[in-house]
C-alpha cells in the first residue's frame, strides 16, 4: 500500500474515531459526505466547520504544525460569505505518555491571524513543495 493511500486511511478511521469527541462539545456535528471536500466535519447550530489532522507524533515533537494554506483560504471564505460561523482546524496527536491514546488540540479561526507560510513537501516521498501553513503549536489549546 503506498505512503499516500496510507494517510489517507489513517486518517478517515481517525475522523471516526474523533466524532464522538467533537460531538461532546458539539452535539449537531455531523460528517460532511462531499470526498473531497476541505473540511471533514460541520455542526449546523451553531454553524461551525470543522477540519480534522491527524498526525503520528505527539504535540510537543515539533514547534509548528503544517497544514493546506488551501484550507485556511477556504475556511476564511466561508467565514466571509457567512456559510459558517466559525472555523475550527483539530490537531489530533499521539500522547505523550501513552502512544495507544490520543490528544486533541484546536486552533479557532477567526480570520485576523497573519499566517506564516512555508514551502515544504514531504521530502520522504519525493514530494515538490508546496505553500503550508506553518502554525505555532503554542497557539493550539486543548479541545
Amino acid at each position: 500500500m503506498s505512503a499516500n493511500i496510507q494517510d489517507l486511511s489513517f486518517g478517515e478511521q481517525q475522523e471516526v474515531l474523533m466524532l464522538p469527541r467533537i460531538r461532546a462539545v458539539f452535539p449537531d456535528t455531523v460528517k460532511i459526505q462531499k470526498r473531497f471536500d476541505h473540511f471533514d466535519f460541520m455542526c449546523p447550530d451553531p454553524k461551525v466547520h470543522f477540519e480534522l489532522k491527524s498526525r503520528n507524533n505527539t504535540k510537543t515533537k515539533y514547534n509548528t504544525i503544517n497544514f493546506s494554506v488551501l484550507k485556511l483560504e477556504e475556511g476564511r471564505r466561508r467565514l466571509k460569505e457567512g456559510i459558517c460561523d466559525r472555523i475550527i482546524y483539530l490537531f489530533n496527536f499521539e500522547s505523550r505518555l501513552d502512544k495507544t491514546k490520543r490528544t486533541l488540540h484546536f486552533w479557532e479561526d477567526n480570520g485576523s491571524y497573519d499566517m506564516p507560510i512555508v514551502m515544504r513537501g514531504n521530502t520522504a516521498r519525493g514530494e515538490p513543495d508546496k505553500p503550508l501553513c506553518d502554525l505555532p503549536i503554542r497557539l493550539l489549546k486543548r479541545f
